[in-house]
């Protein structure tokens, strides 16, 4: 894509509904992005707006619409946005025809709305939907009908949920003008019965149906096209530095793994990495952290593409290492019949383990302990029973019935994690201390 001119220019603000007293007031612009800062934020530079210019021209692309002039107002904190943006109340961020209000420097949910803002305003289980399915979230899958989720409350996680999984589906299966043209023929206060004449009459298909498809999908169908375009890293379990566009923020990659053995990912750095398959393929629910020390993720992933979600906080030194091939196994079906895992748990803050979709149980033993307490998250679609054997796999065991939450645990050496047969399960260590 040609490289956008960009530059910087201070303005002076004298009233007026596109720019007031309260509203940032130092514009970067490129050739479809005006961006609003305050003068004290260094979080956004010029680089950033490459990132957008190819970010909007992907989405338009996908979309198969125009590109559209977006108005960006950045704010320098949660208390300046709440008392300046005019979004409403309990809205993290928002966006107004083609004017994003945000304290993220890159929002590409937000971003997703400007765009499709000049072609119509339906619903917001399609509204949302889209940004939720353009902007690659996850969401858990979703229960009842697309009639409930239509009832939700505008900011409710089940509105948002639900129509980025129906969204996206739509975008994946059927041609992309099909949604555009639903998007501009349905008001945003269309009643049950209007949505479902009008979606038939465009997709030769009754909603239900197609509803019943989307929840019924193995993963969340969402639609990754910017996100899986990124620069790759080598998966040569060397350290690779992770860089924002200025220096600190969201950051994008994508990695090609070949699918033998279990993967390690090692993080160094004050950093968040998330873990997405751009194939559809089962994939962490639970990121990666690291601060003064490591954070580690180890994960048998099926062969294909993923995406590497990165939030850096600071300016500071961040890498990521990625061995494809770490360990032959990471669990078994039946306890002690496959080695237990090397790593030393002293050298991380945190461990995120990622067992697949499975049709038995799972158990993971660790060769070496650490001394440290931990907690312990459990994430996954729907609530599991996870047991923590201290001495291997049938002493000192306790079942956590249902929780996500185990606080207090310890980590000795010979220390075994069983998860149930069913759905995807990712547990997350944290230690305490150093």
């Amino acid at each position: 894509m040609r490289r956008a001119p960009v530059a910087l220019v201070v303005v002076v603000c004298c009233g007026g509904a596109a720019c007031g007293p309260d509203l940032p007031d130092r514009l970067t612009r490129s050739e479809h992005v005006r961006y609003f800062t305050r003068a004290a934020d260094d979080d956004v530079c010029p680089a950033l707006l490459d990132e957008l210019e190819e970010h909007g021209q992907v989405i338009a692309d996908r979309l198969g619409i125009e590109r559209t002039v977006v108005t960006y107002y950045k704010y320098l904190s949660a208390a300046d946005y709440a008392a300046n943006a005019d979004c409403g109340p309990d809205a993290s961020a928002c966006a107004r025809n083609a004017t994003v209000n945000s304290t993220v420097a890159f929002d590409r949910h937000e971003l997703v709305h400007t765009y499709l803002a000049s072609y119509g305003s339906p619903p917001r289980l399609f509204m949302e939907g889209a940004a939720v399915a353009l902007s690659c979230e996850r969401y858990p899958r979703p229960q009842g009908s697309w009639r409930d989720a239509l009832k939700a409350d505008r900011l409710s996680p089940k509105l948002y949920g639900a129509g980025g999984w129906l969204v996206g589906y739509m975008m994946r299966m059927f041609r992309k003008t099909w949604f555009v043209n639903l998007y501009g023929s349905l008001q945003i206060n269309a009643t049950e019965d209007q949505i479902a004449t009008v979606f038939q009459s465009i997709y030769h298909m009754s909603l239900d149906d197609v509803w019943t498809a989307a929840i019924g999908e193995k993963q969340t169908p969402v639609v990754c096209e910017w996100e899986c375009g990124r620069p790759t890293i080598p998966a040569d379990a060397a350290p690779h530095e992770l860089t924002a566009a200025c220096g600190s923020g969201a950051t994008h990659r994508t990695v090609d793994v070949p699918g033998e053995g279990v993967t390690r990912w090692v993080l160094e750095g004050g950093a968040d990495v998330s873990v997405q398959s751009c194939d559809g393929f089962d994939a962490p629910l639970d990121k990666i952290t690291s601060n003064t020390a490591k954070g580690a993720l180890l994960a048998p992933l099926t062969t294909g593409r993923y995406i590497v979600d990165a939030v850096i906080v600071g300016p500071r030194s961040v890498t990521l290492s990625i061995d494809t091939n770490a360990v032959a196994a990471l669990s078994t079906p039946y306890c002690g019949t496959v080695p237990p895992l090397p790593d030393d748990l002293s050298q991380y803050n945190t461990l995120t383990l990622f067992f697949p979709t499975s049709v038995g149980p799972q158990f993971t033993t660790f060769l070496n302990g650490d001394a440290r307490s931990a907690a312990m998250t459990v994430t996954a679609d729907g609530l599991v029973d996870i047991s923590v054997c201290e001495g291997g796999c049938d002493t000192g065991c306790t079942t956590f019935v249902r929780a996500t939450s185990l606080p207090g645990i310890t980590t000795p050496a010979g220390l075994t994690l069983g998860v149930p047969p069913g759905p995807p399960v990712t547990i997350n260590i944290g230690w305490i201390g150093s």
